[in-house]
């Protein structure tokens, strides 16, 4: 028995080394594959006042707080006591039961609406993410993302939605440049979980680059060392000078009331769900995140990186 526990106990630790190298190996292929700069802006309603109105939860929302059905509309002034109705004429029973049995049903009708418009309402929430590759010889594209992440107000409807616009349509200009997409989306969500999808996919987006030259959010601007000299961005590995292919914009949007595309394989879908995007109502755009990668004129990204790093986008 003393055996057969001491072995079990030196595979449980064997087990446990070679988890730990593979994890280490793992850790290191990952520092090697995401070593590149990268930058982002955005901002949502998510936690605000139009979330939580969104949501249904207040009466701004469209929910008044339990008047419709409160005690105001059979409280005891109207028949308070129980034995008298009108006038001081007693009641009979069988009428009590009738006015009884009609207030419940009329209570019960009521209730059963506003949970049905309640959830209806509920679970009106869609969040997309676009990813696309771009040719390197529109990096000019880049710098006018990083002016527009230093001027727009991300922190109204109004102004992601002048952001999302003038993006897409910048972008169907430029659409036979765009070499690879990607498209993401989810329907039908409450407001926690389209808040969720959205900070998990703007968070995984910004996690594929180590270094964040610029960052643009409710909490003001952050910068970094914009261009360094790291072997990781300037050499392969083969110690020669890396050559500049390619970029990745990725677009992350949370909305309303709207239904997306969901699949991108050729140009002309692309265009489409350009299209869908830029035409969201101003009061339906719930958040927008827009990342690249990279961002730095001392990084790079080939055509073999990419499609290690990205599997996921489809060349069109």
């Amino acid at each position: 028995m003393r055996h057969l526990v001491r072995r079990q106990f030196w595979w449980l630790v064997a087990a446990t080394v070679l988890l730990l190298g593979a994890a280490g190996l793992a850790s290191l292929a990952s520092e090697e594959a995401y070593a590149s700069s990268g930058s982002s802006f955005g901002g949502s309603s998510f936690g605000g006042s139009s979330g939580g109105s969104s949501s249904g939860g207040g009466s701004s929302g469209g929910y008044r707080g339990g008047s419709s059905y409160g005690g105001s509309s059979y409280g005891g002034n109207n028949y308070g006591g129980g034995t008298y109705y009108g006038g001081g004429t007693p009641m009979s029973p069988v009428v009590g039961l009738v006015v009884f049995g009609t207030m419940a049903t009329v209570v019960t009708g009521s209730m059963v609406a506003g949970a049905i418009r309640q959830r209806r309402l509920a679970n009106r929430f869609s969040v997309l993410e676009l990813a696309m590759a771009i040719r390197a010889d529109q990096r000019d594209l880049q710098a006018q993302l990083e002016r527009v992440a230093r001027r727009a107000d991300m922190s109204t409807t109004r102004g992601r939605f002048r952001v999302l616009s003038e993006l897409m349509l910048n972008l169907r200009r430029r659409k036979d440049e765009i070499t690879h997409a990607a498209l993401k989306t989810k329907f039908k969500l409450s407001a926690g979980e389209a808040e969720s999808m959205y900070t998990q996919r703007a968070t995984l987006a910004r996690s594929m680059f180590e270094r964040e030259v610029l960052r643009v959010d409710d909490a003001g601007v952050r910068e970094s060392q914009r261009n360094v000299a790291l072997d990781s961005e300037l050499l392969d590995e083969d110690g020669e000078l890396k050559v500049h292919e390619a970029f990745v914009l990725t677009v992350v949007v949370a909305a309303t009331n709207f239904h997306f595309p969901t699949f991108v394989s050729d140009e002309q879908e692309l265009v489409d769900a350009l299209v869908a995007l830029s035409v969201i109502p101003a009061g339906d755009l719930i958040g927008l995140e827009v990342i690249w990668t990279p961002a730095a004129e001392s990084d790079s990204l080939t055509w073999e990186e990419l499609d290690m790093r990205w599997p996921e986008l489809m060349k069109l």
